[in-house]
């Protein structure tokens, strides 16, 4: 069996964060146990003597069960499948062989497609979360007069703005300075008269 659990977390800058996890205690039992012994009820399960037996040509009666044995060394399953002849022990074996993969396959997609529905589940359920949390921060930005990152950054630009202008002026008005110097320097007149003769 596959162990089932799913966890996640979003982290929004200067807007919050959401986790949710989901833990079965059943799946942390399940995936301590030997898998081997799930695919040995699988091959003796019903379906796959079904299976056999018609990819054989031959009744499931005649299927006959599989002597199964593992290796507690090693992950080997051994299956010793008997026949009427040898052609058909290794029509056998090479039938149980190929149901055993496609049912496993079949079996490993089915859980694959729980997993999914699962880590969907779970993804909405933290899509609504954080929907929400943005709402509420939206209307506490409404209420307390905050602003949006963009508005701060608009009013940094026209500060940059401002400050600029103001540096232009400081320059411009340093150039009025110079020519009122240099004309009351040429008229012999003092800067006060300068600007009273404008």
């Amino acid at each position: 069996m596959v162990e089932a659990y799913s966890s996640l977390a979003v982290n929004l800058p200067n807007i919050g964060n959401v986790s949710s996890s989901n833990d079965s205690s059943v799946s942390k039992t399940v995936s301590s146990r030997d898998p081997r012994k799930d695919y040995i009820k699988i091959a003796n399960s019903r379906a796959v003597f079904e299976q056999v037996a018609e990819k054989v040509g031959i009744s499931v009666e005649d299927t006959g069960e599989p002597k199964i044995k593992t290796d507690n060394d090693s992950t080997t399953i051994t299956f010793e499948v008997e026949g009427a002849s040898p052609k058909e022990a290794h029509q056998k074996s090479l039938a149980f062989y190929q149901v055993l993969n496609q049912e496993i396959s079949r079996l490993r997609e089915v859980e694959l497609e729980r997993r999914k529905r699962e880590i969907e589940k779970t993804l909405e359920g933290t899509r609504q979360r954080m929907n929400l949390a943005q709402k509420k921060l939206d209307d506490y930005q409404a209420r307390s007069a905050l602003i949006s990152e963009k508005q701060y950054q608009n009013l940094l630009e026209r500060i940059k703005q401002l400050r600029d202008q103001q540096a232009e002026l400081q320059v411009q008005k340093q150039g009025v300075d110079n020519i009122l110097q240099q004309l009351s320097s040429a008229l012999n007149l003092s800067s006060v008269e300068v600007t009273e003769a404008y």
